[in-house]
Formats: structure tokens, sequence, C-alpha cells
């Protein structure tokens, strides 16, 4: 079996979000549905989700690579004040 890498299920699922986002556009425009609008909202979202996920792998990467001993990386997002 082969082994697949965290970024290949990121960018696989950034690439069916952004069919996702295409097709409920499509649809929300023909039929004039707020509810298909509101699933593209959805999507845009989860398409912003996966490319910060993307980012914390690279950054995770930089850092292992610079200090090789480390053997878990944490990284926690938060708002300022």
């Amino acid at each position: 079996m082969t082994k697949v890498s965290a970024k290949k299920v990121l960018v696989t699922s950034f690439l069916v979000d952004l069919l996702d986002v295409a097709l409920n556009t499509a649809v929300a425009i023909v039929t004039g549905s707020m509810v298909i609008l509101a699933e593209t909202l959805q999507g845009a979202t989860d398409l912003a989700t996966d490319q910060i996920e993307l980012l914390i792998d690279q950054i995770k990467k930089k850092i292992q690579e610079a200090i090789p001993n480390i053997t878990h990386i944490q990284i926690e997002l938060e708002t300022p004040d």
C-alpha cells in the first residue's frame, strides 16, 4: 500500500473544495437558490481552511529542518485581543 502524504491530502481537499465552489456558484446563478449560495460560501471557507493548513505544514517543515531534534510541533492560531 502506498503511503499518502499530508500535503497530497490537503491539495486534493483543496481541489475538491474548489470544484464544489465552482459548481455551487453555477447552480446558484441558474436557480437563484439562496441555499445553494450559502453552500457556496461554506465551500469558500473550506478553501481558506485548506490554505491555512498548507501554510502550517510549511512552517512545521521549516522548523523540523532547522531543528531536527524536535519530535512534536504544535502551532496555535490566536486572534489579537
